[in-house]
């Protein structure tokens, strides 16, 4: 039986390879595990994202909510992880920011009519991004600030 860690690793791979269904799979069984660092549960939650925007791009669906909900709930415990391990925190930050910025874009072609009855308002991936420069300059994250 694999561990929340590994489940998250097997889910980034799956994920790179095109497996998004099996991805899943292994995200949920990550995340019923509950991981006990804050950056696994985090990155298994952007893997869950990231199945989320596949799923909607192949049936032509707004998804920037649950997208943000994700973003949301990968960031519960950013500042935390910026004191304990800060290289953790630059990948988190930098991929939060690749899907705010999705989930900007996705919330943009909304129509007027559904904007007006949404209640959140999507976090700009820009101000992620920022974070994520910032935080990697200050801890000389070298090969992070590559990836920005």
């Amino acid at each position: 039986e694999m561990s929340a860690e590994q489940c998250d690793v097997l889910q980034s791979i799956l994920l790179r390879r095109g497996y998004y269904i099996e991805a899943d799979c292994c995200i949920s069984e990550g995340l019923r595990k509950q991981p006990r660092s804050s950056h696994t549960r985090s990155l298994l939650l952007i893997g869950r994202a990231n199945c989320l925007i596949r799923e909607a791009k192949e049936k032509r669906w707004p998804i920037w909510e649950e997208v943000e909900r994700s973003v949301a709930e990968a960031l519960k415990d950013i500042n935390e992880m910026e004191r304990t391990d800060s290289q953790q925190a630059v990948r988190i930050y930098r991929n939060c920011a690749d899907l705010a910025d999705f989930a900007e874009e996705d919330f943009q072609l909304e129509t007027n009519l559904r904007r007006q009855i949404r209640k959140m308002e999507p976090i700009p991936g820009k101000v992620l991004r920022q974070k994520a420069k910032e935080l990697a300059q200050k801890i000389g994250a070298k090969d992070q600030l590559a990836k920005i």
